[in-house]
């Protein structure tokens, strides 16, 4: 009964491992070198965020070059619900445009942690003769 026991305990830890992975997936906002009309032209990111030159910061999702502006939604949502107004953004009034990037190091690094904090946590509990 001993070793079901510990393989239910192994298994909850790696689906909560994977679980945590999945929700703590680190991203980061990264500066690109591009022109922003190159980037959202060439790249069709499904978002930017954008520095304005009075320093002023926006999302812009599913953004669309429209002339000479970005354009695109403020929320993640789908454009047909909510009625919100769409976000429009001049050229001349962007400093810089970044676009949110995976960070595998980062993210194996909070779910390492974690699965050590398990680790310990578990190992603590065993020699206090919890089961």
């Amino acid at each position: 009964m001993g070793q079901a026991r510990v393989g239910a305990c192994t298994l909850h830890r790696l689906l909560g491992t994977v679980l945590l992975g999945h929700l703590v997936a680190c991203t980061s906002w990264r500066t690109q070198a591009v022109a922003p009309e190159a980037l959202v032209r060439d790249r069709a990111p499904s978002a930017v965020r954008i520095t304005r030159i009075d320093h002023s910061r926006v999302v812009v999702h599913r953004p669309v070059m429209e002339g000479d502006s970005i354009v695109g939604r403020p929320n993640e949502g789908d454009s047909t619900h909510g009625g919100e107004a769409p976000v429009t953004v001049p050229l001349n009034a962007i400093e810089s445009v970044a676009i949110k990037r995976f960070d595998v190091l980062e993210t194996v690094g909070v779910v390492l942690l974690v699965n050590l904090g398990w680790c310990v946590a578990a190992r603590c509990l065993e020699a206090e003769g919890v089961p």
